[in-house]
Order: C-alpha cells, then sequence, then structure tokens
C-alpha cells in the first residue's frame, strides 16, 4: 500500500439568483500540494496541487401556462479550464494509477425539468 499523507483541500462555491429566472453557480476545488513521505519509485518524491472550476446555470420559464409552465433549462461544466489532475506514479508495480484525485476532465452537461 502506497504511503500517501492526506492532501489539505478547500472548496469555495457562490451562486446568486438573478431575477425570478436565472440561476447561477461557480465552484473552485483546491487540493494543494504534498511531498509523498516514502518517495515514490520512478523519481517522484511530491504530487502537484489541482485546481479546478465547475459552472452551472439555470433558466426557469416564466410559469404562464402552456408547455413552458414549470420547465427550467440547465447547463453545467464541470472543470471548465479541462485541468489534468496531478500525476502519481505509484509506489509499487501494479499500483500505477497514473493520478491523484478523480476527474473526467471536462464534462459538459444540459438539461431540461419539467413538473406536471
Amino acid at each position: 500500500m502506497p504511503d500517501i499523507p492526506a492532501a489539505a483541500s478547500t472548496t469555495l462555491g457562490l451562486g446568486a439568483r438573478i431575477g425570478d429566472n436565472i440561476t447561477v453557480q461557480g465552484t473552485l476545488y483546491y487540493v494543494d500540494d504534498y511531498n509523498l513521505r516514502t518517495p515514490a519509485e520512478l523519481n517522484q518524491t511530491k504530487v502537484d496541487s489541482w485546481n479546478t472550476l465547475d459552472l452551472f446555470a439555470q433558466y426557469s420559464f416564466p410559469g404562464v401556462g402552456g408547455w413552458t409552465e414549470n420547465l427550467a433549462l440547465t447547463l453545467g461544466v464541470n472543470n471548465v479550464f479541462d485541468e489534468d489532475p496531478p500525476e502519481y506514479r505509484g509506489t509499487s508495480a501494479g499500483n500505477t494509477s497514473g493520478y491523484v484525485g478523480g476527474t473526467l476532465g471536462q464534462v459538459v452537461q444540459l438539461g431540461f425539468t419539467k413538473t406536471f
């Protein structure tokens, strides 16, 4: 099992409602760099810091009747700048995940909700 210390991390979120129809939110994630307690193989003694930004927006249609009543459209972008996580080379054969942290890379989500 690799000897990986816990890294300090911070999450900062900020959101706003604009009028009656628009909601926006941004979330910044930061994981601090850290030294490996036991130097990893392949000449690695440190894992770099990493930060990502997620954005979300929602537009709720005004409730004026018809098919748009109670309808909302959403757009979310995770990892806006498509940041790669820092490399972690592993400490033993068979344990070389390649990265510390988890990400799918940049993900764009478009959706809608409708209540009846």
